[in-house]
């Protein structure tokens, strides 16, 4: 049933809005996206790693031609082979980053979450994009366009040299990331996946399945069968709950432990 609420954020907004969902819900949610979406990118810019270590001003004038992008669930951000002229920051939402085979098949490299950057790498030393991004749910992109970007580092080569710190540290962590694929098996990498996607609503905790469990087994370097086990495992000692497309965790300390041995 469709059903009219008003909400007043904690920046004194009238919000209006038609939703079927229930309250709580409703209130959780809005109220989240649109404090991000009122936000003042000046500041959401200093929370991101690769800014962290500019100063205020680096960040006001990277702010001035850094622009909002909202997007839909399943809407291309851009395609493989398009020209590289902007990289994003998503200050809300999910987006998947995959390649297409020539027969139409796709391998998902990443997901993307709030605060991730996409593309970043593509600005520097690419001239087109060389994969595809899409949403995988309602999203909001902050879109920093190519050419002032690089204008602003020329003018000011002490940002180029804040960036490449910042961007070091960030290797490192891909780096680890690559380790632990190689040397986890299938079980610690569902662990971590869970942790690192898990939400919050109504006391419930919980991994959304907004991208299918192949394309999971894909990201965690498996087969869909080794993965089917490993979430068994999961099932029968009745650490998580599959249900509405969601993977419940019933016991997340019990989960966490997995991790220790």
């Amino acid at each position: 049933m469709r059903q009219m609420r008003v909400l007043i954020n904690e920046n004194n907004l009238l919000l209006v809005f038609v939703t079927t969902l229930p309250l709580k819900r409703d209130v959780a949610y809005v109220t989240r996206i649109v404090n991000i979406f009122f936000m003042d990118i000046n500041q959401f810019l200093k929370n991101i790693y690769l800014f962290k270590t500019l100063s205020d001003e680096d960040c006001k004038n990277i702010a001035q031609f850094a622009h909002k992008r909202k997007v839909v669930k399943d809407e291309v951000i851009f395609h493989e082979k398009d020209p590289a002229e902007h990289f994003f920051i998503i200050a809300y939402g999910k987006v998947k980053i995959f390649m297409t085979s020539p027969k139409g098949d796709e391998q998902i490299l990443h997901i993307q979450s709030q605060n991730d950057l996409i593309a970043e790498a593509a600005i520097f030393d690419q001239e087109t994009y060389p994969a595809s991004a899409k949403a995988i749910e309602e999203s909001l992109l902050v879109s920093i366009p190519k050419k002032e970007f690089l204008e602003n580092m020329t003018h000011n080569p002490q940002i180029a040299l804040k960036l490449l710190s910042a961007y070091s540290k960030r290797l490192r962590e891909f780096v680890g990331m690559v380790e632990s694929l190689s040397l986890n098996d299938i079980k610690e990498r569902l662990v971590k996946y869970l942790l690192k996607n898990q939400t919050t609503e109504n006391n419930k905790i919980f991994c959304p399945l907004n991208i299918t469990k192949r394309e999971i087994a894909m990201l965690l370097g498996t087969s869909p069968e080794t993965l089917s086990r490993a979430l068994n495992y999961l099932k029968k000692n009745k650490i998580i709950i599959e249900q509405d497309k969601e993977l419940i965790i019933n016991d997340i300390i019990k989960l966490q432990s997995l991790l220790d041995k």
